[in-house]
């Protein structure tokens, strides 16, 4: 675990500009089950025992998405599929004290380094996979068969004199990341 530990110093004193933030944007409307893709629906109907089911449509600065939002055992899941259907990732939300003690003060670290103070807000573990690999999931509870996992963490971020929100997505082994500033429509974009 110390060469972990060290591994992690020499990348964040070695690669200080790797977490340059992007912008994001992304807006959500409840839709019905019905303007939903096939595909997804099908995807869905293979879960067992899940409950409050909603539908929503995802836009974003580069592309329109469709996401399930639902409870099973007692967690909440959101699901993302592609225009067509094609699911993308399955998201689970965690309580921070939920997360790995040294996984947590990893990445606490990286966020003392980039914030002067900083608040998480949402955790939530994501994976991707096959779509056989991701039913394993809810069916057998297996989350590590062939399947990419990464925590995707909003934080509130005090920097000099401004208060921002960012999504850091990490990667489970590595603990690379990205960083984007979320913004909000209409606060520093102009439309004609």
């Amino acid at each position: 675990m110390k060469e972990f530990g060290c591994l992690l110093l020499l990348y964040l004193f070695c690669f200080p500009y790797c977490a340059r933030a992007q912008e994001k944007w992304e807006r959500e409307s409840r839709i019905r089950a019905s303007q939903v893709p096939v595909l997804a629906s099908q995807f869905l109907d293979s879960i067992p025992d899940k409950s409050k089911l909603k539908w929503y449509r995802e836009e974003s600065l580069s592309d329109t998405s469709f996401e399930a939002k639902f409870t099973y055992q007692k967690r909440a899941y959101s699901v993302e599929f592609s225009k067509k259907g094609i699911i993308e990732d399955v998201e689970i939300l965690m309580v921070w004290d939920e997360l790995n003690e040294s996984v947590r003060k990893s990445i606490e670290q990286i966020f003392q380094k980039n914030c002067t103070r900083f608040k998480v807000e949402r955790l939530q573990v994501q994976y991707s996979g096959s779509n056989a690999s991701l039913i394993r999931l809810f069916i057998d509870n297996q989350s590590g068969i062939n399947l990419e996992k990464h925590y995707e963490i909003i934080v509130k971020c005090t920097q000099q004199k401004s208060v921002d929100l960012f999504e850091y997505l990490f990667d489970d082994k590595t603990l690379s990341y990205k960083a984007s500033k979320i913004v909000f429509k209409n606060s520093s974009h102009l439309e004609y």
